[in-house]
């Protein structure tokens, strides 16, 4: 054994990350559709990014200092004055470059179990959060030099219900039992996220350097 639990327990726990993940790329990426066809209804979340297409900012390729500053003065109109930055690698290293020696950051919190750092402006503060899916370390390439601003209090997690039954987040063991040679197990979520309120969300754009 070279591993602190079994492989089907390892299998289990690498589905519900895998979960998790897809959870969160709906939650950014995701755009709303249904699809009639006959009698049923096939229906896709939206996510932040579309919902927030109006309120975007151009950083000019090279983002300083100051016109970050400027687009915060959107940023922050309506809504929380806490807002989560869902970023790309080189805006959060754009945001460390400008805090250096500055009292800008605060050190981590906790939040929903997930460690955040603070970053803080006269118009409101930013929880910071790495999202290595916008950057250009993988397949997905169109959303280097991102960031969106999320608003969360005007972001709900919506399970569906079957029945009266709970269709969230759950592991369902055994659930196909047609072939006794196999055990397969399920990683299940139906679910949709509601985006409300898009002026209380913002988005930056073309942020690929800073000085």
């Amino acid at each position: 054994t070279y591993y602190d639990r079994n492989e089907r327990a390892r299998l289990q726990m690498l589905a519900m990350r895998r979960a998790k993940l897809e959870i969160e790329d709906a939650a950014i990426f995701g755009v709303f559709s249904q699809t009639i066809n006959g009698t049923s209804t096939r229906l896709t979340s939206m996510g932040v990014r579309s919902v927030v297409s109006p309120y975007v900012t151009d950083m000019g390729t090279t983002a300083t200092y100051q016109s970050f500053l400027t687009a915060n003065e959107f940023t922050f109109r309506y809504g929380s004055p806490q807002k989560l930055l869902v970023a790309s690698p080189v805006v959060k290293t754009s945001l460390d470059y400008w805090a250096a020696n500055k009292q800008l950051v605060k050190p981590d919190i906790d939040l929903f179990g997930v460690s955040l750092k603070k970053f803080i402006t006269s118009n409101g503060t930013f929880l910071l959060a790495n999202n290595f899916n916008m950057g250009d370390f993988g397949v997905v390439t169109n959303y280097a030099g991102e960031a969106l601003a999320i608003d969360l209090p005007s972001v709900e997690f919506c399970p569906l219900s079957d029945n009266g039954i709970s269709c969230d987040t759950q592991l369902k063991t055994n659930y196909d039992t047609t072939n006794p040679k196999l055990i397969k197990d399920l990683v299940y979520t139906q679910a949709g996220w509601r985006i409300r309120h898009p002026a209380r969300h913002a988005r930056f754009t073309n942020w690929t350097q800073y000085s």
